[in-house]
């Protein structure tokens, strides 16, 4: 008896999970027609409210108060781009001038070798980073620069570690 009844207990569980297998099946198949069904409700209902009660009205009101807003924006930057060349011109006029930094040092610094120095200075586009242990990582637009250790002035900075640039 006992054997029995897990055998209907089992069937049991068997014949559900397979009705709730085909229910998703026939729910995944459809899926595209409640999509389409929304679709063209939702059509009527943007024809109805835009076209027959007006609202594309209040939408020129809102693209119009937008337009006015971007607008303002753009004159005021391009003003103070005019009075900054004005009253600079080309002329750097900062109180502290940045340090000129060699190559060499660069180098030094990251880890890295001059060439490689100097092809990121060349590089359009450069993505800089560390992973998670803390190695340097150099991806220009063409190709990854070859990792190398890192000194621990670059990578232990805050941490009091130093990395290595795979």
């Amino acid at each position: 008896m006992t054997r029995k009844r897990l055998r209907a207990g089992f069937g049991r569980a068997l014949v559900l999970a397979m009705t709730g297998f085909f229910w998703l099946v026939w729910l995944y198949l459809l899926a595209p027609l409640a999509s389409l069904l929304l679709w063209v409700v939702g059509i009527s209902f943007f024809s109805a409210e835009m076209v027959d009660r007006g609202g594309y009205r209040a939408l020129e009101q809102e693209i119009s108060n937008y337009g006015f807003v971007a607008l303002g924006i753009f004159l005021a930057v391009v003003s103070w781009m005019a009075w900054n060349k004005k009253r600079y011109g080309n002329r750097n006029t900062r109180k502290m001038q940045p340090l000129y930094v060699k190559t060499s040092e660069l180098a030094e610094f990251s880890g890295l070798q001059a060439r490689e120095i100097k092809a990121l200075q060349q590089a359009r586009q450069a993505t800089v980073g560390f992973d998670d242990a803390l190695h340097l990582i150099v991806h220009t637009a063409p190709n990854v620069i070859e990792r190398k250790t890192v000194t621990s002035a670059v990578s232990g900075a805050n941490t009091g570690r130093s990395g290595r640039v795979r």
